[in-house]
């Protein structure tokens, strides 16, 4: 079974290359192409739970996409730009026999990935030569931040059992005083990893350090 779809959109409507597919330790990969006019836009969810869907810009020339979607089946869209843009959609049924995916949801953690996402202020990332260290400096960060404003938390975080476990970015939950507050970013970098404070948390609504 291919461990790769290519995806071709045109004005005519979509091709994919193959209808079963396997995931790969990042993710499911795409490889698309589109003569489809300008602005013109892929958009993608799978049936197999996650909280990830949403659309891309169709490349101007052949790329390889590779997308954090759950194992099931995955709905590809190409859809031209504006309100009397057309729309072709297929689908692919994407398996995990390496078990990349893992399937752990935020809600269970205490926080919901489609929760607020703020405009976070300067200087509240982290960098470090491993993904503990970069966000233990976003914790120290948040923990300075809640000081100086007269609101002393303390911070904790632990990765999420999220996503695929080969992605470059993962999930981290960070909780403030023992509650789940928000979601950290956590990205593999050419040397070293780099964390950014992401989306608030349901249950802690508001930007409250």
């Amino acid at each position: 079974m291919p461990g790769e779809v290519r995806v071709e959109c045109s004005p005519q409507g979509i091709a994919l290359s193959t209808a079963e597919m396997t995931a790969q330790p990042a993710g499911v990969a795409l490889r698309v192409s589109s003569t489809m006019p300008p602005g013109a836009y892929l958009a993608y969810i799978s049936d197999g739970g996650g909280s990830f869907a949403g659309g891309s810009r169709l490349p101007r020339h052949p790329a390889r996409w590779v997308l954090p979607l759950a194992p099931g089946t995955i709905t590809l869209t190409c859809a031209a730009a504006g309100p009397q843009g057309s729309e072709h959609a297929a689908r692919v049924r994407v398996f995990d026999p390496g078990g990349f995916w893992r399937g752990e949801s935020l809600t269970r953690l205490g926080c919901d990935r489609a929760a607020v996402e703020p405009d976070w202020i300067a200087g509240l990332d982290g960098s470090g030569s491993s993904a503990r260290d970069a966000v233990a400096q976003v914790l120290d960060a948040f923990e300075s931040l809640s000081t100086s404003q007269g609101r002393s938390a303390t911070y904790t975080a632990q990765p999420g059992n999220i996503g695929y476990s080969g992605a470059k970015t993962q999930t981290w939950v960070a909780a403030k005083n023992g509650r789940a507050h928000m979601t950290i970013d956590v990205t593999r970098t050419h040397d070293g990893y780099r964390a950014l404070p992401s989306h608030l948390c349901t249950d802690d609504p508001g930007f409250t350090p």
